[in-house]
């Protein structure tokens, strides 16, 4: 647009060093007669562009923000102006007519915006005097946006983190003062059902999938963008590096569900927490907030852009959006920096990474899943800290008082640790709105509501296409606080076939599955299994425990089927540290080799002959020792020792007998597995020539198996069994008849 300047009188603009940075010279022109345009009336004598904020969307043709301080003969006044189109900027000033002015609401905090039209279909909405309250003509005193605050904190201290709290407080008191405490409980699921299909882009409530974007990208279903195939590798990284140690009986609440399953489960079934429904921001995040810096602390906080402001939005989407935004555009700061990620590491008391066998060779793109996943295992271990810290708020003091310490806080000197405290005061300040409202009896409400919102929030991401860091602590912080809901049902039922199509989680399908492969019903569950896999296609879980029942069977298709399921994801197991896995390709080719003994050869005769048995325990036994390898597992590490006897290495069976024997006498006593720890320390004994210690493990373990409980048993007298061929009768009889005898006991119903 062209403004006749010779219209305007006698003015000027001028733009500070920053503020016309990276913007192009006739696009500064344009906004300085518009600048002269909009104030004709008042005359200015002179206008100071001071500064320029970016938002998240920085598109200065169609929509700009800057600060103006706009001087005259006798006074100065100092506003943030949002100039640009009017489908863009004009509904600021709108929504603030519709939903705050009638109200009465005046604040100097929430400050009340002016239109001015310019024409050509542009106007400016100006925040008067919102910079006043900095300027005192030091480029100290200017305001910064609340991320840049944060993110100065963290890198060196200043501002403070508990100045930028005491902004958090000032900010959430204010707008519930305003907008939050007319807020009612929305009891009905319909409210909060539309709220989240708009979120989510949903036209219809068939949620269909999509293995890669449509033209229009921008009207795509969230839900289906996450079944993209790269989206569907970070789900997979995910789910693997956060349940990929748990035993697939396991009925304890897990600490990560898959956030896009759950929330498709959610809409479907009508599943959702009460929610406070009132006037609220609606876009309330870290560039929308400004604050200055007095001597090293944050002061004044100042908000604007009222765009999404309705009088019946979701109260904690202003609460969840501020953290989400934060957290994903800071929080890699303790990923992309050595010396950050070091000390973050530290604080959250993880260890260091061990590298991976240097026989491993990655592709590139495994390369990239690998950096990815120790990146994730940092995010992992911060959610589950604020997950701790935020149940630890249960009631109004923990929410309040500034003094309350938290389980497991470390130093305020922490660079990580005034991270969290910065966002653990966005959620005190939501416990306070949404819970402990002198008002409202939502005592035990506001967590699930919360919860639930981050959640959405999380998913909903991913329409914006941030970067992979970005999309991973959205997805992963999403996850967790999905499994905190008490929406979520659990805990499955391991003894009934559950409904896949109505399943909130992959993670209902494995009890029920593993129980029956416990009972040696190895066909029951594969169809189950298969019909999973279709539908939650990123969990190796589905996919190992379906490889263990076709393994279990006595098809040799049924093999095959059970070994291609898995072989391709070996590397990538090496990555999240999965042992499991290995450890079914190595029993798949252990249970292929014990049918193909021909024992009308030796032992002996089996290695020098290299016939097809000694071929899949070779196979087997690299399986198992890259298991070993990568967890230290005394599981995979006796599987592999007696391998290494089966296929004649002598000195590598010992050496791993060795390291099983040391690592299983430091386990706990009171181990869930502890049967199976002292049965492998039988094992390693047999093969270190130890007999007698043998038995006196083998008694301690069979000792804990109840006599109806045969599948340990079984177990157990199988590997005996290989090792009674290769070693002789001499050194295994004795812990076989006391194996046998078990069985018998068990089997006697009489």
């Amino acid at each position: 647009m062209n403004v006749d300047v010779n219209e305007a009188p006698e003015s000027s603009v001028i733009w500070m060093a920053e503020a016309d940075r990276g913007l192009p010279p006739e696009l500064v022109e344009q906004v300085n007669g518009e600048l002269l345009l909009a104030f004709a009336a008042t005359r200015p004598a002179q206008m100071i562009v001071k500064q320029r904020f970016s938002g998240y969307s920085d598109e200065p043709r169609n929509k700009i923000i800057i600060a103006v301080e706009i001087q005259y003969t006798s006074e100065t006044h100092s506003s943030v102006l949002k100039i640009g189109e009017a489908k863009l900027v004009r509904k600021d000033f709108d929504r603030w007519q519709t939903c705050a002015a009638n109200r009465g609401v005046s604040s100097r905090m929430f400050i009340a915006p002016l239109l001015h039209d310019i024409g050509n279909n542009r106007v400016i909405v100006e925040y008067p005097d919102v910079y006043q309250y900095y300027d005192n003509g030091s480029s100290g005193d200017e305001p910064k946006e609340l991320e840049t605050l944060v993110k100065n904190c963290i890198a060196g201290s200043s501002p403070s983190a508990a100045s930028i709290e005491r902004v958090l407080t000032q900010v959430f008191t204010e707008a519930h003062r305003c907008f939050y405490r007319d807020a009612h409980e929305d009891t009905s699921p319909a409210r909060i059902q539309h709220a989240v299909r708009r979120s989510l882009r949903i036209d219809n409530p068939e949620l269909k999938p999509a293995t890669q974007p449509p033209a229009d990208s921008e009207s795509e279903p969230v839900l289906s963008i996450w079944q993209h195939d790269d989206h569907l590798i970070l789900r997979r990284g995910a789910a693997w590096l956060t349940c990929g140690h748990r035993q697939p009986d396991d009925t304890t609440r897990p600490d990560y569900v898959d956030p896009v399953d759950y929330i498709s489960w959610a809409i479907n079934n009508n599943q959702f927490p009460h929610m406070l429904v009132g006037l609220a921001h609606g876009d309330l995040h870290g560039r929308n907030i400004i604050a200055g810096v007095v001597r090293g602390e944050a002061e004044w906080p100042a908000v604007f852009d009222f765009d999404k402001m309705k009088s019946e939005n979701l109260v904690a989407w202003d609460f969840v959006k501020l953290e989400m935004e934060l957290k994903c555009h800071l929080f890699p700061l303790f990923l992309d920096n050595d010396r950050l990620r070091n000390e973050a590491r530290d604080y959250l008391t993880l260890p260091t990474p061990k590298p991976l066998p240097d026989h491993l060779t990655l592709t590139a793109a495994e390369q990239e899943i690998h950096d990815q996943a120790e990146r994730m295992e940092i995010i992992f271990a911060v959610e589950k800290l604020l997950r701790d810290w935020t149940v630890f708020i249960n009631n109004r003091t923990r929410a309040a008082d500034p003094h309350i310490r938290f389980p497991r806080e470390g130093s305020v000197d922490h660079a990580l640790h005034r991270a969290l405290k910065i966002i653990l005061r966005i959620r005190r300040e939501a416990a306070l709105v949404l819970g402990f409202d002198e008002n409202r009896n939502r005592d035990n409400r506001w967590k699930d509501e919360y919860f639930f919102a981050m959640a959405i929030y999380g998913v909903v991401v991913a329409k914006w296409s941030p970067k992979q860091d970005h999309l991973a602590w959205s997805l992963i912080s999403a996850g967790v606080t999905c499994a905190q809901l008490s929406q979520l049902p659990w805990p499955p039922d391991a003894t009934e076939l559950p409904s896949i199509e109505d399943a909130p989680t992959y993670l209902h399908a494995l009890p029920y599955a593993h129980a029956c492969w416990q009972n040696k019903n190895w066909s029951t569950p594969v169809p189950m299994l298969q019909s999973a896999i279709k539908k939650f296609p990123y969990a190796v879980a589905l996919k190992q425990e379906l490889a263990l029942c076709l393994a279990s069977s006595d098809s040799d298709e049924d093999d095959e089927t059970a070994r291609r399921e898995i072989q391709s994801l070996a590397n990538l197991a090496c990555i999240y540290r999965d042992h499991e896995t290995l450890c079914r390709l190595g029993r798949i080719h252990k249970d292929k080799a014990d049918a193909l003994i021909d024992k009308t050869f030796t032992h002996q005769e089996m290695i020098d002959k290299a016939l097809p048995s000694y071929q899949h325990y070779f196979t087997a036994l690299k399986y198992y020792k890259l298991a070993f390898d990568i967890s230290q597992n005394y599981y995979p590490g006796v599987n592999a020792a007696t391998l290494s006897m089966l296929v004649g290495d002598e000195e590598q069976k010992t050496k791993l007998a060795e390291q099983v024997l040391a690592q299983c006498a430091t386990l706990p006593l009171d181990d869930k597995d502890y049967t199976w720890i002292l049965a492998s320390e039988g094992e390693a004994s047999l093969l270190m020539d130890r007999p007698q210690d043998a038995v006196r493990f083998y008694k301690a373990a069979v000792d804990r198996i109840l006599p109806t409980d045969e599948g340990p048993i079984d177990s157990m007298a199988a590997q005996l069994e290989r090792l009674r061929w290769a070693l002789g009768s001499k050194s295994t009889q004795a812990a076989i008849d006391l194996l046998r005898c078990k069985q018998n006991d068990g089997r006697d119903t009489t």
